[in-house]
């Protein structure tokens, strides 16, 4: 078994993960399911619903927006078309961006 490295998450990073769980877990009480209940829906354990309620960084991100949207809370602000305008322009500007390229170092002392 392989050890993942733990990095150091940003302090905004914890608090959207922290608040995002407690959304998710308010949603799921609000609609009457048990941790279980959700954790079928989302096709994770239910230690891993626990962990994504914590708002544990280690969880996958598509589990957190599964979650999320199970229990309707708005993800990217919009509904399902704007998203994927959204997607479709943010796609196409980074078609148009240059692309990323080696530095060398150039020697000009001449």
């Amino acid at each position: 078994m392989v050890k993942s490295e733990h990095r150091a998450q940003s302090a905004i990073v914890r608090d959207v993960l922290s608040t995002m769980g407690a959304e998710i877990a308010r949603g799921r009480k609000r609609r009457g399911f048990s941790q279980e209940d959700l954790a079928t829906r989302v096709g994770c354990s239910r230690n891993t619903l626990r962990a994504i309620e914590a708002g544990r960084p280690t969880v996958e991100i598509g589990l957190f927006l599964e979650a999320a949207a199970l229990v309707n809370i708005p993800l990217m602000g919009g509904d399902r078309s704007d998203i994927r305008f959204r997607g479709d322009v943010a796609r196409r500007e980074a078609d148009l961006l240059p692309k990323a390229h080696n530095s060398v170092e150039i020697d000009d002392d001449f």
